[in-house]
């Protein structure tokens, strides 16, 4: 189960629900995972694991709730959504690389 945090360059695991073990760059739902429900209130962590050769980060689009920044391997960022609605991003640095967060 994914909780509370993304796995960014990584593609989800369905058969053992969780992040895949190897990173991705150039697939579309390189963020595990990739689609991710909440509550109001809730803070997400968005992780850049170390052992992923490359540097990733989360950046929101359209109403730009968040900005991880540069996230190098073994960082992460938090960001706690005050607001419900639909929070689409990708990675900026791979940017086809995308998901969605959905408060409610």
């Amino acid at each position: 189960m994914a909780g509370t945090t993304v796995t960014l360059g990584r593609i989800w695991d369905a058969a053992n629900q969780r992040p895949g073990a190897t990173e991705n760059t150039v697939a579309q739902n390189a963020m595990s995972p990739q689609h991710l429900r909440v509550p109001k209130g809730t803070t997400v962590t968005f992780v850049n694991p170390a052992d992923n050769k490359s540097a990733h980060a989360a950046v929101s689009f359209f109403e730009y709730e968040f900005d991880s920044g540069v996230l190098m391997p073994g960082q992460s960022f938090t960001h706690t959504f005050g607001t419900a609605g639909e929070y689409f991003y990708n990675d900026a640095i791979f940017p086809q690389n995308t998901g969605k967060i959905v408060v409610y």
